[in-house]
């Protein structure tokens, strides 16, 4: 009976010996599955992509493939993982659900009845949502706004990184964010504008673009810019067409202030400093040159005229300039001529036309020749024909001006000096055609800017005429007559007689030429016939 025992309790130890030695063969012959892990590629804000190789099954099926991942090294199975179609040779897969801006390690494995094999650990780490490293550039600074934006280079790959506002900060302070004022531009990534307003006139600003999705709000670059100032700048003309009863002027808008201009025009006055209380003229002008006409002015009054214009911040004042309307004096042939003050002298602005002395006395009309060259007094107009008589004057010899009858009650000849404290006034005062106050370069001045032939000569009257007349005085070409009674010139040049004489035979008086930039001043023969410019008495 004992023998029996002992000889099962021996089978049973030598079945047990067999089963354990066929389940380690067994254990040999199923081997894990060999994998590799590959690079990591297109990693983005929220996923990246993986996979790997399965080289070997280990002599069974794999039954689950894929990637794991972990924020910690060598993650497993426990942790996130895919799961790919299974088998062997190479697999892809997408990792997603990823936070921004981590760091992920991840290894590729298999499972097979011999177990779960991992291949090499990789790591990534994932991008973050970006904006452009500078914003739009800041343009279009006005005195209240300014235009903005920026470049959203990426909104994320998840709807829950998707940028779902976007727009620019900004503050007065460095740093700006949306605490601060903000504008919203839309949604989503690419490139945009936004337009800041209700800003500060003269005042810094710091701006930035921001981004806002499921991970937060992120900034681009700080920018600064200074608002405009809101007052416009802008200079005052000088007035022409000088008149007895009117002017033009005008002025140049150079800058808005960063505000729009809501009206424009001049302002004048007899006192200095005019302002659009005292009388103006309104325009629309809104940037650049206007011109204004203005009317109701009275004979010989010195006005001050400024250019304004008007935005949400106020007027503002151009320069002022100062001018003297024309004068209106009668002869004793009712003849009107316009007057201008220059100076401590006011002279008539046309030539003397008068057929009588002031005392009422015809002048004789010389025609003939052979009769002009004598010591009579005597007029003719040129050519003998009458009707330049409405143009350039008449012309008169020295002996009719000698008379001391020519010119109308209260008015002179001027003499040699007169003539010269005017030639002096223009040069001081910047008449000269260069703008220099040195020399006698004052013949364009004086000249009308019509009539004249032209000339291609630097400064003279001929060169350009729109330059010419800023004296007022409006000189013409009215030509002269020869001691001999020839008439030259109309076109080219024009004399004037002074009352000063030379000699028992000639007299000063005074020149001009159309190739002329100075006043030629002469002694002429007092036969000759000039025009004649009257001078009011002190």
């Amino acid at each position: 009976m004992n023998k029996q025992i002992y000889s099962a309790i021996a089978v049973s130890i030598v079945l047990l010996l067999m089963s354990s030695i066929f389940n380690s063969c067994i254990q040999e012959i199923l081997a894990k599955a060999t994998v590799e892990t590959s690079q990591v590629t297109s990693v983005t804000e929220a996923t990246a992509i993986c996979g790997g190789v399965i080289s070997a099954d280990g002599g069974s099926d794999v039954s689950a493939r894929g990637v794991c991942w972990n924020t910690s090294p060598y993650p497993t199975i426990e942790n996130i993982t895919t799961a790919e179609v299974v088998g062997t040779g190479p697999f892809t897969s997408l990792i997603k659900g990823l936070s921004p801006s981590t760091t992920y390690y991840i290894r590729a494995y298999a499972t097979n009845k011999g177990g779960t094999s991992y291949g090499l650990q990789m790591s990534f780490t994932t991008k973050i949502l970006s904006i452009a490293t500078t914003p739009i550039a800041i343009s279009l600074i006005t005195a209240t706004s300014a235009i903005g934006g920026g470049n959203i280079i990426s909104d994320g790959d998840s709807s829950s990184l998707t940028v779902t506002v976007r727009g620019v900060c900004w503050n007065t302070f460095p740093s700006p964010t949306i605490e601060n004022r903000k504008t919203s531009d839309g949604i989503g990534g690419g490139r945009f504008t936004s337009k800041m307003d209700s800003l500060t006139a003269f005042t810094t600003y710091y701006a930035r673009a921001y981004a806002t999705n499921g991970n937060g709000t992120i900034y681009g670059n700080e920018v600064s810019f200074t608002t405009l100032s809101g007052v416009i700048v802008l200079t005052t003309n000088v007035v022409s067409s000088i008149n007895a009863y009117s002017v033009t002027g005008g002025g140049m808008i150079s800058s808005d202030g960063g505000a729009s201009v809501t009206a424009s025009g001049i302002c004048w006055s007899t006192t200095e400093y005019p302002t659009t209380a005292d009388s103006k003229t309104t325009g629309s002008t809104t940037s650049g040159s206007f011109i204004s006409s203005v009317t109701g002015l009275s004979p010989g009054l010195t006005y001050y005229v400024r250019a304004y214009a008007t935005n949400s911040f106020g007027t503002a004042y151009g320069n002022q300039v100062s001018f003297t309307t024309l004068g209106r004096v009668v002869d004793i042939v009712d003849n009107v001529y316009n007057t201008i003050t220059l100076g401590t002298q006011t002279w008539m602005v046309e030539n003397l036309k008068t057929t009588k002395y002031n005392d009422g006395t015809p002048i004789h009309l010389v025609s003939g020749s052979a009769d002009w060259a004598d010591s009579t007094p005597g007029y003719c107009w040129y050519n003998n024909d009458a009707p330049n008589n409405n143009i350039y004057g008449a012309l008169y010899n020295w002996y009719t001006v000698n008379t001391k009858k020519l010119a109308p009650t209260g008015w002179h000849v001027p003499t040699g000096a007169e003539w010269t404290t005017l030639e002096n006034y223009l040069i001081a005062n910047g008449h000269n055609y260069d703008g220099s106050t040195t020399e006698n370069k004052i013949a364009k001045s004086i000249a009308a800017t019509a009539g004249w032939s032209t000339s291609t000569t630097i400064g003279s009257i001929g060169n350009d005429l729109t330059k010419n007349n800023t004296s007022g005085l409006a000189g013409l070409p009215g030509g002269y007559r020869n001691s001999d009674g020839a008439f030259s010139g109309v076109g080219y040049g024009g004399g004037w007689w002074s009352s000063t004489e030379d000699s028992p035979g000639d007299a000063w008086a005074r020149y001009l030429s159309y190739y002329y930039s100075y006043v030629y001043s002469y002694n002429a023969n007092k036969q000759c016939g000039f025009s004649v410019r009257c001078v009011r008495d002190n």
